[in-house]
């Protein structure tokens, strides 16, 4: 459980959480297929914010922008459950994840 990712914390606090559970335990978050890791996260600006959790973008070229309390984080690097690691643009691709979709 400590791992496990609060997205209704400010961006910067997700963020360094993610920095410092790697690489044990490891940042997760839940998704509708299952458990995500989350290995390396960058803040970003520029995208309304919606509910914390919630995709706020999900392109094959910039990858995967989550929703936190106050901003977005891009999700540079992931694991998903019982796979490789993979650039969060790849996530994209791979697994069909477009903005809309809740994680935690």
């Amino acid at each position: 459980e400590d791992g496990r990712i609060d997205w209704n914390r400010p961006s910067e606090t997700v963020r360094n959480h993610i920095r410092g559970a790697n690489p044990v335990p490891g940042a997760f978050t839940e998704w509708e297929k299952g458990s995500l890791k989350i290995l390396r996260a960058q803040r970003t600006e520029g995208f309304e914010l919606e509910a914390p959790g919630t995709v706020l973008s999900a392109g094959t070229r910039e990858g995967l922008i989550v929703a936190a309390q106050d901003g977005g984080l891009r999700l540079e690097r992931v694991q998903p459950a019982g796979k490789g690691i993979m650039e969060g643009a790849a996530f994209v691709r791979g697994y069909g994840v477009s903005a809309g979709v809740r994680f935690g």
